[in-house]
């Protein structure tokens, strides 16, 4: 073949290529959509503007107030850049979840920033047509997923549902088909704030930094993990505090924290204020799970916390640092059997039958509530579960009932009469504020200091920062 034969035929496949691109259909692009590169630069990221509509690959920019964006693939923010979702936005992934083998996730390794507010609320959820009861275990969302290098994850009156789907191929992070964490962290330097926020079907640990600053405040966990799953594990290199939180119907425990996983920084958190009902039925493991666990050389302050109806008490176990752990002032409460071989669940709370050595320091545990005294909720019928409904969760990984797995109607207000009015302790510690700097994009508030009232509702209501703020819960489908 001449050359200049060649050329011709080159030229004709170039003009051909050209005629096929021009003709092709707009229905293969939404608004303002590029045409995805083949082979991207993996430095190169695409700013959002006004016409974006779909998130994908690696992108910076804001996501305008009042828009609905729908997630198509794995969301990346690198280094340097950072996403900020204004007020009213919703993000909708399209993945098909277990059944459709799919899940998107967010990766960052740089920033990124929810900031809904109380009147407008943010929500990464899934599609319409999926946000369903019966599909709570489908994981349409993987998670974020913060690595090395990443600055801020700040999250804002955001509702978020249907994270955990499984991870599809390769990761420096996850194995394949394994569920995906809904908030991860590896540096020690990454700052995690959420605050005011709903989880809700997650299909494991909600919240999982193996490294990083941590302020979780005031936030609302329901439904969260499937065979297993906490609403917040930490590993080591994580410092900063989880408090005034609502948990009901974790599949393990509510906080979790352990110093294991190899970062140089002592895991040291402080736990205090939060409310937990309904947890560690549908962990399989014997022993495990149900309230609040302290492990593998962690420490921090376990204060003025509510354990109601939940299979086990508090554990500290496998080297806990006995000198920088403190309990004090939790409230038990627990109707019923789970487990005829372990009697009633008030006889699994410490110190009958509960995980806490018997070497760990007599002065480093106070006035815990083992009086079994129902905790008098604004609307929460204490004494209205029994063994077939713990049963039921346990038996069929389900999250039937739904009252001992999600809030509904109910109230967890105090009442006036409440044995948790008045019984915390709001002077014993200084929270651990490894966060301190307030704005849009830090705290809304400072780290909030205990409160006298036992669990996330102080009688006293919120003030500057104290007291969860989630009173209504009409958000969801049935």
């Amino acid at each position: 073949m001449t050359l200049l034969t060649t050329f011709k035929r080159i030229t004709f496949l170039l003009a051909m290529s050209m005629l096929i691109v021009a003709c092709g259909s707009d229905d293969d692009m939404g608004p303002g959509d590029p045409d995805p590169d083949p082979d991207p630069d993996p430095n190169e990221s695409v700013e959002i503007t006004d016409e974006t509509t779909e998130l994908q690959g690696n992108m910076h920019g804001t996501l305008r107030s009042g828009r609905t964006y729908q997630l198509v693939g794995d969301l990346t923010v690198l280094p340097d850049r950072e996403i900020v979702m204004e007020e009213g936005v919703r993000i909708e992934s399209t993945a098909g979840g277990e059944d459709g083998g799919e899940a998107f996730s967010f990766i960052i390794r740089g920033s990124f920033y929810s900031l809904g507010t109380e009147d407008n609320p943010n929500w990464i959820t899934t599609v319409p047509e999926n946000r369903t009861h019966e599909n709570w275990n489908q994981g349409y969302i993987g998670g974020f997923i913060g690595l090395v290098g990443a600055q801020d994850i700040v999250i804002k009156w955001t509702h978020m549902e249907y994270f955990g789907g499984r991870m599809r191929g390769t990761s420096s992070v996850y194995d394949e088909g394994e569920t995906i964490y809904g908030f991860y962290t590896e540096d020690e330097s990454t700052r995690l704030i959420i605050e005011d926020s709903w989880f809700r079907y997650f299909l494991d640990d909600a919240i999982r930094p193996e490294g990083g600053k941590i302020a979780i405040l005031r936030n609302t966990f329901e439904g969260i993990g499937g065979v297993e799953g906490e609403a917040l594990n930490a590993k080591s290199g994580t410092v900063g505090v989880f408090a005034y939180n609502m948990m009901i119907g974790i599949a393990t425990n509510g906080p979790k924290t352990g110093s294991g996983g190899g970062l140089p920084t002592q895991s040291i958190i402080d736990v205090y204020n939060n409310t937990i009902v309904g947890g560690g039925f549908r962990r399989v493991a014997p022993g495990r799970g149900g309230s609040m666990n302290v492990e593998n050389g962690a420490g921090g302050y376990w204060y003025n916390n509510a354990v109601i109806n939940c299979r086990y008490g508090m554990r500290v176990v496998n080297d806990t640092d006995y000198s920088r752990t403190f309990i004090g002032h939790t409230h038990y409460y627990g109707h019923g059997i789970f487990d005829d071989n372990e009697g009633p669940l008030s006889d699994n709370f410490y110190p009958e039958n509960g995980t806490i050595g018997d070497d760990f320091p007599n002065d480093h545990i106070v006035n815990d509530n083992l009086n079994n005294e129902d905790p008098l909720f604004v609307n929460y019928q204490a004494d209205g579960f029994d063994q077939e409904d713990y049963r039921n969760v346990h038996v069929n990984s389900s999250v039937e009932p739904f009252n001992l797995n999600f809030i509904g109607d109910q109230d967890f207000r105090l009442q006036a009469g409440s044995p948790l009015v008045g019984a915390g302790d709001a002077e014993a510690f200084m929270p651990n504020a490894t966060i301190t700097e307030i704005g849009p994009r830090a705290l809304s508030f400072p780290v909030p200091p205990p409160s006298v009232d036992i669990g996330a509702f102080p009688t006293s209501g919120f003030a500057d920062g104290i007291g969860n703020r989630h009173l209504v819960h009409d958000y969801y489908p049935n």
